[in-house]
């Protein structure tokens, strides 16, 4: 093989082996959401505002789960501890099938039971009904997780990174449209199996 040839093979391979790089990782996203199926189970999960402290005595909201059921536990506030207001915290569900957050309302004036003298539970009809399993992964293979992204602030000199809550299988990742700017804490309580 003559010494132009060569040259011309080795200039091909150094121009397209990166366009081919390029293009699988452009196109991969793309192949695993035509492959995988969509989600079936919906999700639950609450998250904090980062409205002002609220003066109603509450230190802090909690939601605890028991057995296949998921309640919130308000705890009084002891004197010197920061108080929240129940307008800073959000229950939410991440509907499968049109992969939008509802928000799911609670009055959490209105205790269903006293704990403790101190703690009380908190009654939100509209989840009642609903059966969760509290694992990562749902029964179709889906896995709640976090990704991190950067907000590049001034040319990436106060780079701050804030975690978005995805669900992913199999390399597809679906992103839970949530405002990471507005939320805080956003916990994962569970697949719902049963409405």
């Amino acid at each position: 093989m003559s010494r132009i040839k060569k040259e011309n093979i080795l200039l091909l391979g150094a121009i397209f082996a990166p366009l081919i790089l390029i293009g699988y990782f452009l196109f991969k996203p793309l192949f695993y959401t035509a492959t995988s199926d969509d989600p079936q189970y919906d999700l639950l999960f609450s998250a904090r505002s980062y409205s002002e402290q609220g003066p109603d005595g509450i230190t802090s909201y909690t939601f605890k789960a028991k057995g296949q059921r998921l309640s919130l536990i308000a705890h009084e506030a002891k004197e010197g501890e920061k108080v929240y207001a129940t307008s800073d915290i959000f229950l939410f569900r991440f509907d499968a099938k049109t992969q939008k957050v509802v928000s799911i309302p609670f009055d959490a004036t209105l205790p269903k039971k006293e704990l403790t003298a101190h703690s009380w539970v908190i009654d939100i009809p509209e989840i009642e009904d609903y059966v969760l399993t509290l694992k990562k992964i749902a029964p179709d293979g889906y896995k709640y997780a976090r990704q991190r992204h950067s907000r590049m602030v001034l040319f990436d000199l106060f780079d701050t990174a804030t975690p978005t809550p995805i669900i992913k299988k199999d390399g597809r990742r679906i992103v839970i449209p949530i405002d990471s700017r507005r939320f805080s804490n956003i916990r994962f309580h569970g697949w719902i199996l049963r409405k």
